[in-house]
Order: structure tokens, then C-alpha cells, then sequence
């Protein structure tokens, strides 16, 4: 077994950092929530969560609006 020494990559925190880790979690609001998982191209991810973080927004919030305005056009 290996001593593992501060600054080794194998011992750095890996965790997000703070604005990368916020950009997934919305405040709640008191009401119930649900999680989406969807898979959707690498570049296409890369552009959207750069996209919001330019916008100061969470992509969360992106994403909540725009399913309510498609499922809203539905009615």
C-alpha cells in the first residue's frame, strides 16, 4: 500500500467546483421536484452549459422553461 502525499492527482478533491456544481441545482421553491436524466450529444451539451453560464442561468432553469412553453404549444 502506497502513502498517498497532498497535490497527488489520486487525492485531490474531484467534486465540481462551486459554480459547475450550482449550475445543476435550483433553490427550491417549496414545491416538489423531479429528476430528468436525458442523453443528448457531447458537443450539444458543451454549447448548452456554456451557453448558461454566458447567461448567468442554470441549466435547470433553461430547460424547465422550455419544456413548459412545448408542453404548453400542445394544448
Amino acid at each position: 500500500m502506497s502513502i498517498k502525499k497532498p497535490g497527488d492527482p489520486s487525492t485531490e478533491d474531484m467534486r465540481p467546483r462551486k459554480a459547475v456544481a450550482t449550475s445543476f441545482i435550483r433553490p427550491s421553491d417549496g414545491g416538489s421536484q423531479s429528476q430528468l436524466t436525458v442523453r443528448i450529444d457531447a458537443g450539444l451539451h458543451k454549447q448548452f452549459k456554456a451557453a448558461t453560464a454566458i447567461a448567468d442561468q442554470s441549466m435547470s432553469e433553461v430547460i424547465e422553461d422550455l419544456i413548459r412553453e412545448w408542453v404548453s404549444s400542445k394544448r
